[in-house]
């Protein structure tokens, strides 16, 4: 037997009827104003350009790395040290409720118990503690490699309140349609008749347990750290580092042209961009050629110009890099890197949760992975992200009362 969307939702009790005709309207809501923000245009995603040439390996793929490397081995030196690190905690073989959905914190349950199991209160504190070691060494290295990487990667405390209004008015766009994402796939694991659990476990164990610690250990995890971590690994490294290694394997992340004089170079991206003036500047900072519509710009010797230089182009829209220059994208800078980088980031981010949670976490991420490239603000999807965790485990707790 199977089971059609009205057969779902006809299992909503009339109390609750008018709350999912309001969450129907703002789902439709929400849509046109997808629509009239542009989401549905490919290049809208293109939004500041945060990548540098020697950035790529030499801060962005080490950062990822040793995070990536602490985040499992605080879990893999945990399990080493305790033989057997499973909690106790099963679902009931049973389907969730229409609209429930978890929250993205990472996890794996036995099918069966265990006989030593550890305590709920410990297996969340080694998730925040992998988290937050994760966090705080990706943040160490981003520190001694690229000085300004915070800044150019959008997490800086200086973007945090652009950032996080951003984050809660996209919430607006994004919660709704992301719940109804819930509601039917529930209805595709039941029309498959796939058990899964009714809950992730983690809210199982808030729901159960009776400890004030716990309750507050495990809210303080999705809502805070678990955002804050996912959100720096997932969109600020990885991401970041996939877009930028295909735009390197396109041709636009490259090394300037040093064997050029800096007036036939402040020419050429004149003419690209259609942008007056180009100010060329060198390290220190010393205009040595100026575009303007009436002055030409001054010829420099191509035998002084420096070969181990990088040519950095100033815009003023764009926050300073370290040099105290700013970086634009390239002419013509295709949007094709950033759409592959989310859908690649938002398999993998995906994949790390239950099978039953992919569809609704997958488009979660798309909308994180999107809202990242469109603004250029960690912050952004840092606090999408906290509210998505915040409200699925509060509807969770009113479902269960």
């Amino acid at each position: 037997m199977t089971l059609s969307v009205a057969d779902i939702l006809g299992q909503i009790e009339p109390g609750h009827a008018q709350l999912f005709m309001l969450l129907a309207v703002l789902g439709v809501a929400s849509l046109i104003g997808w629509v009239l923000l542009g989401v549905f245009d490919a290049r809208r995603v293109c939004g500041s350009w945060r990548w540098e040439h020697d950035r790529l390996n030499g801060a962005l793929l080490p950062a990822f790395i040793i995070t990536l490397t602490v985040w499992i081995g605080v879990q893999l030196a945990f399990a080493i040290t305790r033989p057997t690190p499973t909690p106790n905690i099963q679902g009931s073989g049973q389907t969730s409720a229409p609209g429930t959905m978890p929250s993205t914190l990472p996890t794996s349950v036995p099918a069966t118990p265990v006989a030593n199991p550890i305590s709920g209160q410990t297996l969340v504190a080694l998730s925040a503690l992998a988290g937050l070691a994760a966090l705080f060494a990706g943040l160490l290295v981003l520190a001694g490699c690229w000085p300004d990487g915070l800044d150019r990667l959008g997490m800086s405390l200086s973007a945090l309140p652009r950032g996080l209004p951003t984050g809660v008015l996209a919430s607006f766009l994004i919660l709704v349609p992301l719940f109804w994402a819930g509601v039917f796939t529930d209805w595709l694991w039941q029309v498959l008749d796939i058990k899964h659990p009714s809950a992730h476990p983690l809210l199982t164990m808030l729901d159960e347990s009776d400890s004030i610690s716990l309750r507050v250990l495990i809210a303080v995890t999705a809502v805070i750290v678990a955002p804050l971590a996912e959100e720096f690994i997932f969109r600020g490294l990885l991401q970041s580092l996939l877009a930028g290694t295909m735009y390197w394997g396109a041709g636009y992340l490259t090394r300037s042209t040093t064997q050029k004089s800096s007036s036939d170079r402040a020419a050429v991206w004149s003419d690209a961009l259609d942008t007056q003036p180009i100010i060329v500047t060198d390290s220190s900072d010393e205009p040595t050629g100026i575009a303007t519509d009436d002055t030409p710009p001054t010829e420099t010797p191509v035998d002084e110009v420096s070969t181990d230089q990088t040519l950095d182009y100033h815009d003023p829209r764009q926050p300073p890099t370290s040099s105290g220059l700013a970086l634009i994208a390239p002419p013509a800078a295709p949007a094709w890197p950033r759409w592959c980088a989310i859908i690649i980031t938002s398999l993998l981010f995906a994949s790390i949760h239950d099978f039953w949670m992919f569809p609704p976490i997958f488009l979660l991420s798309l909308c994180l992975g999107y809202l990242y490239e469109r603004t250029g603000s960690l912050w952004s999807s840092i606090t999408l992200h906290a509210l998505f965790n915040g409200t699925q485990t509060a509807v969770f707790l009113m479902s269960q009362s």
